[in-house]
């Protein structure tokens, strides 16, 4: 059986990886994911468990791999991921799951954001100290608002 199928692909700038993979019989599934800078932009999966006992088993899962590899190089070039990556490319964080489509509410300003955030005690005592420990965690969150991430 084939393990998987890796490529790199150029679109509009960015470089693109398709990957797809075999669970094997176990879970007969064929996934395959589009890839930007590390970040899922598209899933297809496939379920073969109607075909496990199939003496031909290996050559049909090979034969379901490679076209549902291609088609996601081909959906790529045809351009049918575009309105996603432009939604991605628009996020003014830059950290939106790209495998998700997920609304959350972030606030229009980093004083918005300071103004969200609980007051802490600015002097806690020591290091050991779960309150000091509280304190770096809500500072490091308000420091992440407070640069626009």
């Amino acid at each position: 059986m084939v393990g998987g199928f890796n490529h790199n692909f150029s679109y509009k700038g960015h470089t693109y990886h398709v990957q797809t993979e075999d669970s094997g019989v176990p879970r007969a599934r064929i996934t395959t994911l589009l890839y930007r800078a590390g970040s899922i932009i598209a899933r297809e999966t496939y379920d073969y468990t109607s075909i496990c006992t199939e003496a031909d088993l290996a050559s049909r899962v090979e034969h379901v791999m490679k076209a549902q590899h291609r088609a996601m190089l081909k959906n790529l070039k045809d351009g049918e991921f575009d309105t996603k990556i432009a939604r991605i490319d628009a996020s003014s964080s830059g950290a939106a799951d790209m495998g998700e489509n997920r609304e959350i509410e972030v606030p229009e300003s980093a004083a918005a954001a300071a103004e969200a955030m609980p007051e802490v005690s600015r002097h806690p005592a020591t290091d050991s100290d779960p309150e000091r420990k509280t304190w770096r965690l809500e500072r490091k969150v308000k420091d992440y608002l407070d640069a626009g991430r």
